[in-house]
């Protein structure tokens, strides 16, 4: 645990990189609040309480962005008028009593937010389905009319019923046309193949701690880390949520590399692939957890030809943005390693440019 200095240097950190990234992403609202949070931290006061000694790796671990959440689902539940007040996810709007009034709210809310601060952060970000969209489109490039599609990290599995969204590029369109979910051209910078995407006969997804959005206190959670002041992101959840609810994705709790070793995730007929996927995962799996996840991919490649590829693809970070790669294997043990382009950590803004990576770009 981090004490004294280092913990003031360590958490701070990652209080002023949440801001900064916050600005950049739009949320002037969360900007100004961590700003406060990080004076506050400091001079030792309520924030220094809640978070010294939470985590050895606050960065890593979104601790920010936990004590963030505890707040937004306190406003969103109406307990603390004026908190909600500020919040335009609640109907507020930001005063300039702000800062004020977030750090009078932790003080009245410390024994919730210290719970809060303990638990995962669960963004299911929607907008990140334009590239499970999008790398269906790709498949049959690579020969596969149909797929097995595996999610790791999925918390509620929002985004395993990618199918069921909608999205046009300008160029093409994937998806179900009638969804409350869609997404326009203005999320691409440039589109993927035009065709028809390989349709998904197998959805499944796996996670720690998954998010049951059936019960109420689950779905305030996923909407409490959706930042207050983005309000087409808290709509584009909820609808997500409305899909899940009549749609129930399947979401088995397990670690990663164990769940897909579980059960027979191969590829069964020729025209099929299977999918192993995972966005904004790999930095939360332990370095054990990574291993095991690999060995059970390469226990499933063996198993692959080239008329039923395994595919592992990945939307990860890299920078400003995150980018999309994949490692296809057709019964050689040396797969073939692509990007197939780049997109912003919330889904807009994607690039769609496939390049093919040497060893020392993987």
């Amino acid at each position: 645990m981090y004490e004294g200095h280092d913990a003031i240097d360590a958490v701070h950190d990652s209080l002023k990189r949440q801001q900064v990234q916050c600005a950049q992403l739009g949320s002037s609202l969360y900007a100004i609040a961590l700003e406060a949070l990080s004076q506050d931290y400091v001079r030792g006061g309520t924030t220094f309480e809640l978070l010294n000694g939470v985590s050895e790796k606050p960065v890593h671990d979104a601790l920010p962005l936990r004590l963030l959440g505890g707040l937004h689902a306190i406003a969103l539940s109406g307990i603390d008028t004026r908190l909600s007040g500020q919040f335009p996810s609640t109907g507020g709007a930001p005063t300039n009593d702000l800062a004020d009034i977030v750090l009078t709210a932790l003080q009245e809310h410390r024994e919730h937010l210290s719970a809060s601060v303990r638990r995962n952060v669960q963004t299911n970000e929607v907008g990140r389905s334009i590239v499970a969209l999008s790398i269906a489109r790709w498949l049959p490039t690579i020969g596969a009319q149909t797929c097995r599609w595996f999610e790791v990290g999925a918390s509620a599995g929002l985004n395993l019923n990618f199918p069921r969204f909608h999205a046009s590029t300008g160029v093409t369109a994937m998806g179900d046309e009638t969804s409350s979910v869609s997404f326009g051209p203005d999320w691409f910078d440039s589109s993927p193949p035009h065709g028809q995407s390989a349709i998904c006969v197998d959805l499944r997804g796996c996670d720690p701690f998954p998010i049951d959005v059936s019960r109420p206190s689950e779905r305030l959670r996923l909407l409490s880390f959706v930042w207050p002041d983005q309000s087409a992101r808290l709509d584009r959840l909820r609808r997500a949520i409305d899909i899940a609810l009549e749609y129930p994705p399947r979401v088995d709790r397990a670690e990663a590399g164990p769940w897909l070793a579980s059960f027979d995730a191969s590829p069964r007929h020729d025209g099929e692939a299977t999918v192993v996927y995972h966005s904004i995962v790999w930095q939360y799996l332990s370095p054990d957890n990574r291993q095991s996840l690999i060995r059970s991919l390469e226990h499933l490649a063996s198993k692959s030809t080239p008329r039923r590829p395994v595919v592992w693809a990945r939307m990860e970070p890299a920078g400003d943005m995150a980018d999309i790669r994949v490692n296809i294997w057709t019964g050689d043990m040396t797969p073939v390693q692509l990007e197939l382009g780049r997109v912003g950590y919330h889904g807009p803004t994607l690039r769609w440019s496939p390049r093919r990576l040497h060893p020392s770009d993987a």
